[in-house]
C-alpha cells in the first residue's frame, strides 16, 4: 500500500502482527497453545489480542515515522 499511495503523498503505518489466537482465529488455526509453534516462539505463546494495543496506540500518536513504517508484534520470532 505504501507504494501504491506514494505517489499521492500518502504515508501508510501497518502493524504486523504475528499468530494471534482470537475466537474468530481459533477454528482456522492447527496450532493451539501448548502445540510446536509455542515451543519455538521466544515468548513460548501464540499472540494474545492484548499484545497489540501498544503498537495501535503508539502509531497514532506518532507525528512522523517515515513513509513506511511497520511496527511487528510477533513475541520476537521473526528475531529468531
Amino acid at each position: 500500500m505504501a507504494l501504491d499511495l506514494a505517489a499521492h503523498r500518502i504515508r501508510v503505518n501497518a502493524i504486523a502482527p504475528g499468530p494471534t489466537l482470537t475466537g474468530l482465529t481459533a477454528p482456522a488455526m492447527p496450532i493451539r497453545r501448548g502445540g510446536a509453534h509455542d515451543r519455538a516462539d521466544p515468548l513460548g505463546r501464540l499472540g494474545d489480542p492484548q499484545d497489540l494495543v501498544g503498537a495501535s496506540c503508539f502509531l497514532p500518536r506518532t507525528t512522523r515515522l517515515g513513509d513506511r513504517s511497520t511496527v511487528t508484534v510477533d513475541g520476537g520470532y521473526n528475531a529468531m
